[in-house]
């Protein structure tokens, strides 16, 4: 077994039609804090972050403003699982050891994802498996480029 720091799940990302309902429900109705809510820098879209303790709810609701890239897939759903390790050798080790196991890994600069057709297969999902090092330990710090909802 490779020696690394164990996987933590740091956010669950949903791709959501109406933010001011789901937003409502998180932050008034439950009470957890909302951390960020703005439009996307790159997708056509806006985003908030709600903090529910020890993992992360992203929100993407797609937006059609023409402004930014359109999202591929704007159906409602949980469209990412975040998973970070401690240090970008983790983040190696991690991914190595995914390979080998013969999971289908895609990378992009800074994240590595896991093809969503395995996660199809074994899950009946199409979320998309994004794991990345987050080295400052901070469960709000995602990987220098964000993965396309």
């Amino acid at each position: 077994m490779i020696n690394m720091s164990r996987p933590v799940v740091a956010a669950l990302e949903y791709t959501v039609h109406d933010l001011d309902q789901c937003l409502s429900l998180l932050v008034e109705a439950m009470g957890f804090p909302l951390e960020y809510r703005d439009r996307h820098p790159h997708l056509d879209a806006e985003v908030a972050t709600v903090n529910a303790g020890g993992v992360r709810v992203n929100l993407v609701c797609p937006t059609d403003t023409g402004v930014g890239i359109p999202l591929d897939n704007t159906e409602s759903r949980m469209s990412q699982l975040n998973i970070v390790v401690s240090t970008e050798g983790d983040a190696t080790a991690l991914k190595n050891r995914l390979v080998q196991a013969g999971a289908p890994v895609v990378e992009r600069e800074g994240l590595f994802f896991l093809d969503t057709s395995m996660m199809q297969e074994l899950f009946g999902v199409t979320t998309a498996f994004v794991m990345y090092a987050n080295e400052t330990g901070d469960p709000s710090e995602g990987p220098s480029e964000a993965l396309e909802a």
